[in-house]
């Protein structure tokens, strides 16, 4: 009888012991489980997060590209040039002025008779401030239409050419007549300054 005790004393002692290694046991697992599926998350949103630097509209250019702005070629700088001036940001005068030689304070012009053509070649001019050379037609004894011009820094210029829109012709009279410019570096016979007023600075010619 107190064998039968014994081991049934053994048997309960045993059991209780499985039972409460299996109750660790769980616990240790589904704390491991709870603690991966709580990291798991963080490792794919790590994974699938891709962080971008957007630039403020507001902040200063980098070193970069400062460099790159500096490093502008000749071929660039002229098609900026081209784009300003077809936008009229810039205006350019249509010639080129001639570099004058002396300053003078009075205003004249001396040209010669020249075969017709499509230019008319001027001697010398002189002019007390920038200003134009033109040349312009009589028809039926009046000076009328301006047939081309140049622009002319103030002083001495010798040998001038002055393109025509339109040529002359073989015997027609035609005359060398001088404008101040308004400093616009555009011809405009309605806005710049016929020199001399009621009895201009010019010269007349007759086409060959």
């Amino acid at each position: 009888m107190n064998n039968t005790g014994n081991n049934s004393g053994n048997n309960g002692g045993t059991t209780r012991k499985v039972v409460l290694i299996g109750v660790v046991l769980g616990l240790a697992f589904g704390f491991y489980i709870g603690r991966t599926m709580h990291k798991e998350p963080a490792k794919i949103a790590k994974t699938n997060t891709k962080t971008i630097d957007t630039p403020s509209p507001l902040a200063p250019k980098s070193d970069a590209a400062k460099s790159s702005a500096s490093k502008l070629t000749g071929e660039d700088i002229e098609k900026e040039v081209a784009k300003a001036i077809s936008s009229g940001d810039i205006v350019l005068p249509k010639t080129t002025p001639v570099k004058p030689t002396t300053a003078v304070s009075k205003d004249s012009v001396s040209v010669s008779g020249q075969p017709a053509g499509t230019s008319v070649s001027v001697k010398k001019v002189l002019l007390s401030r920038d200003g134009w050379v033109a040349v312009r037609e009589y028809v039926d004894g009046d000076l009328v239409n301006n047939l081309g011009a140049f622009l002319l820094p103030a002083g001495v210029s010798n040998n001038v050419t002055v393109e025509l829109l339109r040529g002359t012709k073989s015997g027609n009279k035609y005359a060398v007549v001088l404008y101040h410019d308004n400093e616009d570096h555009i011809f405009s016979p309605r806005v710049d300054t016929l020199v001399g007023g009621d009895n201009p600075v010019l010269m007349n010619f007759v086409a060959q």
